[in-house]
């Protein structure tokens, strides 16, 4: 869990984000973003990213051999 708390212009804002991970320390989940899923055949390269289950979105700066 991160948590941030700060003050900009006189308004002060808090922001906590938790974090999952697998077994091979890979991130399953931000609540900040959503669900992190992975390729099979490189475990670590990110193969989408979704945030509730009926979407998912590739992603955009990562290939499947985890290059950004």
């Amino acid at each position: 869990q991160s948590n941030t708390t700060g003050t900009i212009e006189g308004v002060t804002y808090n922001n906590s984000t938790n974090f999952q991970y697998d077994i091979n320390g890979n991130i399953t989940h931000k609540s900040d973003i959503g669900y992190y899923h992975y390729n099979t055949q490189k475990t670590h390269a990110i193969a989408s990213i979704n945030n509730n289950p009926s979407s998912t979105s590739s992603p955009s700066t990562d290939d499947y051999n985890a290059n950004t």
